[in-house]
């Protein structure tokens, strides 16, 4: 995926406009993933897939036109109330109208739940569980294509296991790992993959959330990367020693898996939702609609909720 700024991967020079037609660019980015739910004993639930981003744009676009922006939400924490609930997918994002070529991204797919289900297909994977509830392996989340990346596989060894972390929109979440065989197996839940770097904006969206891991006391956790995807989350067999994080709002991440523990209902982290942006190069405003900023020659419009743009 390439980055929205003003100097990345050949967007054009534009001239300062009057009151007329006028080219517009504009990057939609989903609702990230939640995180898995916790499933049974000895296991890890994988972390959400990050919101899919694309990027289009509109020549020519004449004064006096509606197009409507629709900002999709992070997918909802899972319930702690059951063991057999599983994550959500994250909320597509969308702008149509009159003049553009309609884009919709898709939202982050769900981690996996731990000895559960396979992860949720989405603009990114989400993380596979660590195992199913026969011992079988669980399979990661694909990307929808050009959207974002495949969320990592879990692994399980003996009657323990991690989680895959969830598919980012600028790298593909990282599988589960069995780093020491000492005392019945210690394990890293994977990483989030990365989100995409916006040099205009300065900001990272997108990301991954890290997979959970089991109860095993020597563990480590699943990282969250660029766009704010989750933290991985575990259980000593007395006390907790963190929580699954949410992604952050308007960022698109994935929400953080979550382990299973001898005591506690913990669950995986609700993803975070996504944004819209549109720009266009001119030395003064000419639509409305959004959070209206400007930066190297250009002037942007933010939409972090729904609404609607006017092109002048």
């Amino acid at each position: 995926m390439s980055g929205f700024g003003y100097n990345v991967n050949g967007f054009g020079s534009f001239p300062s406009r009057g009151p007329g037609p006028y080219d517009i660019q504009f990057y939609v980015l989903a609702g990230g993933g939640s995180g898995g739910g916790r499933g049974n004993n000895n296991a890890g639930s994988g972390g959400g897939g990050g919101g899919g981003s694309q990027e289009g744009s509109a020549s020519a676009i004449p004064i006096g036109v509606t197009l409507t922006v629709t900002i999709g939400a992070g997918g909802a924490a899972p319930s702690n109330s059951s063991t057999s609930d599983s994550g959500n997918n994250g909320v597509d994002s969308s702008i149509t109208g009159t003049g553009i070529t309609n884009l919709t991204s898709t939202g982050g797919g769900r981690g996996g739940r731990a000895k559960g289900d396979d992860a949720g297909d989405g603009g990114s994977g989400g993380g596979a569980g660590s195992q199913s509830a026969s011992g079988a392996t669980l399979d990661p989340g694909s990307a929808a294509s050009g959207q974002g990346n495949n969320g990592g596989s879990g692994i399980k060894t003996n009657s323990n296991g991690a989680a895959g972390g969830g598919g980012g929109a600028g790298a593909v979440g990282q599988n589960a790992a069995l780093y020491s065989s000492s005392g019945g197996g210690n394990y890293k839940g994977g990483d989030g993959g990365g989100g995409e770097q916006f040099q205009s904006q300065g900001l990272n969206r997108g990301g991954g959330g890290g997979g959970g891991v089991t109860a095993y006391a020597d563990v480590s956790l699943g990282a969250a990367t660029h766009g704010g995807g989750g933290g991985g989350f575990w259980y000593g067999v007395a006390s907790a020693t963190g929580a699954p994080t949410a992604g952050s709002a308007n960022k698109g991440g994935g929400g953080g898996g979550c382990a299973q523990v001898y005591s506690g209902t913990p669950t995986g982290a609700a993803g975070g939702s996504g944004i819209v942006i549109i720009r266009y190069q001119s030395d003064e405003q000419i639509g409305t609609g959004g959070t209206v900023t400007s930066s190297g020659g250009y002037i942007y419009h933010t939409f972090t909720s729904s609404g609607s743009y006017l092109t002048g």
